[in-house]
């Protein structure tokens, strides 16, 4: 995080132990003392919700930001309750106000009877790249598809384009979302593409 943003002042760094009350005290005690502006969990979502409970009830009103697994991708329901006010990134946001998203969702919804979570979307998205593969491959031998599926530039998926990297990784963006009242929901999209690379000095571009 440091690489990316050295502007901004990580002020502690932190762990517990599972399972240790003990342990979590010990760490929510500290950053009490710390009063940071914002804190970032990393964690499975069972355990990251119960530290934003008890963060909450320790007085610690800290902007919270975590991944989308906080709440176990549901859009509402007690365990998206449980974190509400925290920010989290995710790859897809139902109510997005984009094409892609607002077509998705809408068939999801009409098939299924209830809003997308992330993984529907992700699935959708692998599927359309092997199929997309395959077609320009214009074979189904797994060497040639490999070949097509490296060679990947600017799918258009549920979650966005899509490009492939050198090192087979998916280029894509991520969503911002907020709990508010029981419920996720869309903030902005960020564009990982124009985070600096963290072994260089160079600054993020301007939104």
């Amino acid at each position: 995080f440091s690489g990316y943003f050295p502007d901004v002042a990580v002020s502690d760094e932190g762990s517990y132990q599972h399972g240790s009350a003990e342990s979590l005290h010990s760490l929510i005690e500290r950053l009490k003392e710390d009063t940071p502006d914002t804190l970032v969990l990393l964690g499975a979502s069972l355990q990251s919700r119960m530290v934003v409970k008890d963060l909450r009830a320790a007085g610690i009103q800290a902007e919270l930001l975590a991944w989308n697994q906080l709440p176990e991708n549901s859009q509402k329901g007690p365990a998206v309750a449980a974190a509400e006010g925290v920010i989290l990134l995710s790859c897809f946001a139902p109510d997005e106000p984009a094409d892609a998203a607002t077509t998705f969702s809408s068939a999801y919804e009409d098939a299924y009877k209830e809003s997308p979570d992330a993984p529907a979307p992700l699935g959708y998205d692998a599927l359309g790249l092997l199929a997309d593969a395959i077609t320009r491959a214009r074979s189904m031998k797994p060497e040639a598809v490999a070949v097509a599926l490296a060679q990947t530039e600017d799918f258009a998926g549920a979650t966005g384009t899509i490009t492939m990297d050198a090192s087979h990784n998916a280029h894509r963006r991520v969503v911002m979302l907020k709990v508010e009242e029981g419920e996720l929901h869309f903030m902005r999209p960020l564009e990982l593409s124009k985070l600096p690379d963290a072994t260089s000095n160079e600054q993020p571009k301007s939104e």
